[in-house]
């Protein structure tokens, strides 16, 4: 398989693949974006109740657009027999550009610790959040 000329722009691909968590889905995935030549920008992963969220930043193919189902095509061929087809992972591509890291400006962070939080609470923080003029980057559960 021969993929799109001049990988490393200055754009992004950005992968997410959910679905069903099963052993060998990010060995696969990391393998063949490293066979692809695609420079690993930035790498989130959380597991739920067996559900799998992976998101995963690549720089991208100089013509973008196509290099987005390119790489959509190659994952899912290298998850081939661990459930993609059959409804169970997803794949998507979708491309993001500019410097992601100069558009956020200041960041923070908050931690919060209780022994139980309600729904009311966390729409409270995240309204203040946003009133401030901020957003969400990551929310993380410590225990």
């Amino acid at each position: 398989m021969a993929g799109p000329e001049g990988v490393g722009g200055t754009d992004s691909l950005l992968v997410t693949v959910s679905g069903p968590d099963r052993p060998g889905i990010s060995v696969r995935i990391f393998e063949r974006l490293d066979w692809l030549g695609l420079e690993l920008r930035d790498v989130e992963q959380v597991q739920v109740h067996g559900r799998l969220l992976l998101c995963l930043e690549v720089g991208a193919p100089a013509d973008a657009d196509e290099g987005a189902a390119w790489v959509r095509e190659s994952v899912e061929e290298a998850l081939g027999g661990l459930g993609v087809g059959a409804g169970h992972l997803q794949v998507v591509v979708t491309r993001v550009g500019g410097d992601r890291e100069a558009s956020r400006g200041p960041r923070m962070l908050v931690t919060v610790l209780a022994p139980r939080l309600s729904a009311a609470t966390m729409g409270g923080m995240f309204d203040r959040i946003a009133t401030s003029g901020s957003n969400v980057d990551r929310i993380v559960r410590l225990s």
